[in-house]
């Protein structure tokens, strides 16, 4: 169970989801030693109420951002909300039917698919790991807990909060995590469009380069109002530190992609 102290996440408006969803995905086995005690550094500032503080100003910029979403950003957010529930991919789905239309994108060889399909399996374990072990050490409470403490008592998030703390982020480190393994194998340099949710009728959605495709999912969630800014760019920080250690593995004895 979630720990319990002042100020710590609480369930959320309006589901009210209790108890959190994954307390204990820190002691599933991980494929690296590395990852039986990694875990994300705290955030560089401490819980605040105080207007000028920077606690303070993180949060009401997910308030702020809330007051002028663009059709776009909505757009954004909407094709990475991956909650399942009948209506879509859940997060670990949307992400290996990304890496799917990557390989088949880029046309490599079964050697290529084959290395990518296992660090991209690595990644999404390992990050999985460590990123829900942070949300169970720091225990940081969602903004819409704190916006209708201090702000607006009636407000919601643009979409539902998901039931357990916020940081680290899930979608810029494990989704992030997952791409960027891919890109390792695949190289930065290519364009791929994911077609994820044509059934839908929505647009896919198209990306030079796969890091721009492993930065989107996170910043959906600050346009989504349910995760902080810094938390997300700390997230891509660790992201990129475990993912780095993923591209080391070595799989082949030939490293061309073709």
């Amino acid at each position: 169970m979630a720990p319990v102290f002042d100020k710590a996440w609480v369930p959320t408006h309006p589901a009210m989801i209790n108890p959190p969803a994954n307390p204990y995905i820190s002691n599933a086995r991980p494929f690296l030693s590395e990852d039986l005690t990694a875990i994300a550094p705290a955030l560089p500032f401490t819980y605040s109420e105080e207007t000028s503080s920077d606690f303070y100003k993180m949060v009401k910029e997910v308030y702020d951002v809330f007051q002028t979403l663009t059709t776009e950003q909505k757009n954004i957010v909407l094709f990475w909300v991956d909650q399942g529930n009948g209506l879509g991919y859940t997060p670990v789905g949307h992400n290996m039917l990304f890496v799917t239309q990557a390989i088949e994108q880029t046309k490599v060889n079964l050697a290529i698919a084959a290395e990518a399909y296992a660090k991209a399996g690595i990644a999404e374990r390992k990050s999985t790991i460590v990123c829900f072990r942070g949300k169970y050490k720091y225990n940081l409470l969602r903004p819409v807990t704190y916006i209708r403490k201090l702000t607006d008592p009636k407000w919601l998030p643009f979409i539902p909060t998901p039931p357990f703390p916020e940081y680290p982020v899930a979608h810029a480190l494990i989704t992030a995590a997952v791409v960027q393994a891919v890109s390792n194998v695949l190289g930065d340099h290519v364009s791929v469009t994911d077609h994820a949710y044509n059934f839908r009728g929505w647009s896919p959605r198209t990306y030079p380069t796969l890091f721009e495709a492993a930065e989107e999912p996170g910043i959906s969630h600050l346009y989504g109002s349910i995760h902080y800014r810094v938390s997300i760019n700390v997230s891509l920080s660790l992201e990129r530190d475990l993912v780095n250690l993923i591209g080391n593995i070595k799989l082949r004895d030939r490293q061309s992609i073709y």
